[in-house]
């Protein structure tokens, strides 16, 4: 998902969700407006005003899927059967996943011009 490309149709399914229309090449002229859609189809204003909210909010959406992916691989650390060394390392484990859910409050990330997610502090697994 580096070098997220927000598109014409990106906003249009925020703006509309319910909504059907085919574009070509991102260009607005080139929009086909279903003749079942209630809506009348967005301005180009429209769009791109929900572009601009879109790309504001891309940074902390990527951030949550990648914590998200981290919550994922230790989520077996907290099953009923895991046998930890001790209750340090079960502590340690569970502070771990707790920095990670309270990353999106505690975090400003941003996209570099890569693509890249910067400007997060991950915590580090207690391995």
């Amino acid at each position: 998902m580096n070098n997220t490309i927000l598109e014409i149709s990106d906003a249009i399914k925020e703006l509309y969700p319910n909504c059907s229309f085919s574009i070509v090449n991102n260009d607005y002229n080139t929009i086909v407006w279903s003749e079942n859609n209630t809506l009348p189809i967005p301005t180009l204003d429209q769009i791109n005003t929900k572009l601009n909210e879109l790309k504001l909010l891309e940074p902390l959406k990527r951030l949550r899927q990648e914590r998200d992916k981290k919550l994922d691989k230790t989520d077996k650390y907290l099953t009923s059967d895991f046998v930890y060394p001790s209750g340090v390392t079960k502590q340690n484990w569970l502070d771990y996943r707790q920095a990670l859910r309270d990353l999106p409050s505690n975090s400003q990330p941003e996209i570099d011009e890569n693509g890249n997610l910067t400007n997060v502090e991950w915590p580090v697994p207690p391995f």
